[in-house]
């Protein structure tokens, strides 16, 4: 019986699962963080994507410049 009563009154191991909750509790809030975080960066690139898809690649003709950048 005295083992019992000395295992019920050891508390050593139970700070050691306090930081173990504490980090696992961190580490699911980065986590949830990040997940937000990269679906507005993807967002964010996707509008960029779907901009830049719709720019033309050559100038319009009939603009009778010269291509130069200079004023005839």
């Amino acid at each position: 019986m005295t083992l019992m009563n000395r295992l019920r009154r050891d508390e050593t191991g139970a700070s050691m699962m306090e930081y173990v909750l504490l980090i696992a509790l961190i580490a699911i809030i980065a986590a949830s963080g990040a997940f937000a975080l990269g679906q507005n960066i993807n967002g964010f690139f996707s509008g960029i994507a779907s901009y830049l898809s719709n720019v033309p690649t050559n100038p319009p003709t009939g603009t009778g410049g010269t291509g130069t950048g200079t004023t005839p």
